[in-house]
């Protein structure tokens, strides 16, 4: 069996691929594409891999059983955006597909909250772009970003790709008292979803309501997207990947205390309890906003991932001292730090140094490298 987590050099956002399965009939999913150029870049090379190695012929598509969008915010759909785009031209063209999704798992934001708020993205992004500020840039990114999500629905449809199968409307933890949602693949994968949960999604219904009433919602949304107290943050879709006795916790842009908290009403730990995981994909490219060395301590793990490129300063100097706080036991050193990029790598290993510390810490390759990607194996090597 294999059960492979691929982190892609996805710039300043994530684009993921999760592998599973035996490995005569290798199944994989896309979890995020990453900001525009991360398709071209990265992703579109991956998948044209993953179909040499299978050895399909050029009218012969693969499958990806699921792609699945954390939430909307453009460093993590606008990679998936271009690859839908991209599927549809090759329809237009009259050119065999090369690859299938048998499902999409994406809450677009009038499905979590209603109505979008009529921005205007090119200026918004134009202000990204211009600003000094990284808090500002950041929010307006995520402000921009919120007619991707109607736009990514909208290919899937044409694609006849079905939207949030099998659970019928938001993918969205259960609630208080009822029995985790879980969702079994081909190939024995087992995703439980750990966030958003239903009673915030509720409340964040019910709060967006109120201020697009009141007329007074957007500046709400772009002053709050980065202290993580936004629609996109709030509802980011956490999910847990377990196969064969191991642990993947795709946490998307999450807060560390929400995602702990699901994970309790999962019953999957104890209130305070440490829960041990092979990888845990740090939220949030690293943001101090979203984790502490209160996660590192109680989600104990083999691999922690950092998908982030120095931009808007993640990952962030406190998060790499984070690790160190959370796991303050010297001889506490069998685990592996991985960045997709170089950017402040160096603090962490002064770090290391200074505290005398072991643990392992590793960068994806640059291109023209043969795999310019992170790749943990947890079972047999992809």
């Amino acid at each position: 069996m294999i059960f492979t987590l691929e982190a892609l050099r996805a710039q300043h956002g994530d684009s993921l691929l999760l592998h599973w399965g035996d490995p005569a009939d290798p199944q994989f999913a896309i979890i995020d594409g990453g900001p525009p150029g991360t398709y071209r870049e990265s992703l579109a090379p991956r998948i044209e891999k993953l179909r040499e190695t299978a050895g399909v012929a050029e009218d012969v598509a693969i499958d990806a059983q699921l792609a699945m969008v954390s939430h909307i915010d453009a460093d993590h759909i606008a990679g998936l955006i271009d690859l839908t785009k991209a599927m549809i031209r090759r329809n237009s063209d009259s050119k065999p597909a090369q690859l299938r999704i048998r499902k999409l798992w994406h809450n677009a934001f009038e499905d979590l909250v209603g109505a979008p708020p009529a921005v205007d993205a090119a200026a918004l992004s134009k202000l990204a772009d211009e600003t000094d500020h990284p808090d500002v840039a950041a929010a307006a990114l995520v402000a921009a970003s919120v007619g991707q999500g109607a736009t990514l629905r909208d290919n899937a449809r044409t694609l006849g790709i079905p939207i949030n199968s099998p659970i019928d409307g938001l993918i969205e933890a259960s609630g208080p008292g009822q029995p985790a949602r879980v969702v079994t693949f081909d190939g024995g994968l087992k995703l439980t979803i750990i966030a958003p949960d239903a009673q915030r999604v509720a409340d964040l219904h019910d709060k967006w309501e109120a201020e697009r009433e009141a007329g007074d919602f957007i500046p709400p949304l772009v002053a709050a997207a980065h202290d993580d107290t936004s629609v996109p943050n709030l509802s980011s879709i956490v999910v847990l990947a377990e196969l064969g006795g191991h642990r993947i916790l795709l946490t998307g842009d999450a807060r560390g205390d929400l995602t702990l908290a699901g994970l309790e009403q999962a019953g999957l730990v104890e209130p305070d309890g440490i829960m041990e995981l092979d990888v845990l994909k740090v939220q949030h490219h690293g943001s101090s906003h979203d984790v502490s060395a209160e996660d590192f301590r109680r989600l104990r793990a083999k691999h922690y991932v950092f998908s982030a490129n120095g931009k808007f300063d993640n990952p962030d100097l406190p998060t790499l001292d984070a690790i160190l706080e959370g796991r303050p036991d010297p001889d506490d050193n069998d685990f592996t730090v991985h960045f997709t990029y170089e950017a402040h790598v160096d603090h962490l290993r002064a770090a290391i140094a200074a505290a005398d510390r072991h643990f392992r810490v590793e960068v994806a390759p640059e291109p023209p490298a043969d795999k310019p990607w992170i790749a943990i194996d947890l079972l047999a090597p992809l």
